[in-house]
């Protein structure tokens, strides 16, 4: 499909954040799978097939671009699909120079430079302002779990002209839903560009064409009521453990998810509840460009709290991180690392932030060894 667009007739100013991205994905989590495949997108096929497309390497170089034109370019050179929400300046102008690394880092940085955020609704790419997209994830969560599986019309798909309303849109969306909907419940006057939602779930369709409003839905027996999107929603899950991943969970995705909570409830099983992306780097990890990486240059910058960036990083790798001592002492926690790095292998990018921290850190086969010079 093409470019998924709603071209606004306003445009707002967007302020320049620098980005910071490490070329290095990976995940150290281990193979899940969902007690109830129904229960959750991530289960879909074409939601696994989004992931293996972020792991692939990109490179481009674009100079003078806008946010518009590169996800078109982005969108046809990987067959994604993405979503721009109407609350994000399409028209902002950048540079966006990428080399070697994987295309999830890529999106991270355009939509820093867009001072947006990136997620995933389903198997769509969705950019939306800064802190709001894990509450819009949440939200897509719960109406996909609630929708009745036999009803959720991955076949029926949204087409509109240019000039057309969101707010007709979405009634002629409902009506071929066979649905009902308040006649008071209206969305905002806009006027948006010829566009089409497609190849996705009716819930994925309705949270992305609300997700500009601050609002979602939520189904009462045939009714769709519409409400504001809640701040606190938490994803819920119950996951199949394939393998033992108990002592990674302690030192890194329960570090990187403070108020996320992983749980044993049977043999075999866990109850996972957390942000919608905290259950994504469980059941579908990152396997990038870290994996037989050795002798691969990448170009790039990292900034950050030594503590954090130390959990990041080896999130980000198939390393297994090991410091000494542990827990990490706080001097060495709060240290503040900045390090620009051309044409390096992992292993000197590894070299290069130990000497920015006054440490020692080094690669020793599938160990991140973390320690005092």
């Amino acid at each position: 499909m093409g470019f998924i667009r709603r071209r606004r007739f306003q445009i707002c100013s967007i302020q320049n954040l620098k980005w910071f991205a490490l070329a290095i994905i990976c995940a150290s989590c281990a193979n899940f799978a969902f007690a109830d495949s129904t229960s959750s997108p991530l289960a879909l096929p074409s939601v696994s097939a989004l992931r293996k497309k972020l792991d692939s390497e990109c490179t481009m170089l674009k100079v003078n671009t806008n946010l518009r034109e590169t996800l078109r370019e982005l969108e046809k050179k990987y067959q994604l699909r993405i979503w721009l929400d109407r609350r994000i300046d399409p028209d902002r102008t950048f540079d966006f120079k990428i080399q070697g690394t994987s295309l999830e880092v890529a999106i991270e940085k355009l939509a820093e430079l867009a001072d947006a955020e990136s997620g995933w609704i389903e198997n769509i790419l969705y950019f939306g302002p800064r802190g709001e997209v894990p509450k819009i994830e949440a939200a897509f969560w719960r109406l996909y779990q609630s929708w009745p599986v036999t009803g959720r019309k991955f076949e029926i798909d949204i087409q509109w002209n240019e000039l057309a309303t969101p707010n007709d849109i979405l009634l002629d969306y409902i009506q071929r839903l066979d649905l009902e909907i308040d006649a008071a419940q209206k969305l905002p006057h806009d006027l948006w560009g010829a566009g089409q939602l497609e190849k996705c779930s009716a819930p994925c369709k309705l949270t992305l064409l609300l997700a500009g409003f601050d609002r979602t839905a939520r189904l009462s027996q045939k009714k769709l009521v519409l409400e504001k999107v809640p701040d606190d929603l938490k994803v819920s899950a119950q996951m199949i453990m394939k393998e033992s991943i108990d002592s990674k969970l302690q030192g890194t995705w329960r570090q990187k998810w403070p108020t996320a909570s992983i749980k044993k409830s049977g043999k075999d099983s866990w109850h996972v509840v957390g942000p919608a992306k905290a259950h994504r780097e469980l059941f579908h990890p990152s396997k990038g460009l870290a994996r037989n990486s050795s002798g691969k240059v990448l170009s790039g910058s990292v900034e950050g709290i030594l503590g954090k960036l130390l959990l990041d990083l080896n999130n980000q790798s198939q390393l297994n991180l090991v410091i000494d001592p542990w827990p990490l002492p706080q001097e060495w926690s709060n240290r503040k690392v900045t390090v620009t790095f051309e044409n390096l292998t992992i292993e000197q990018i590894f070299g290069k932030i130990g000497q920015a921290a006054g440490l020692k850190i080094e690669r020793s086969g599938e160990q991140l060894l973390v320690r005092e010079p």
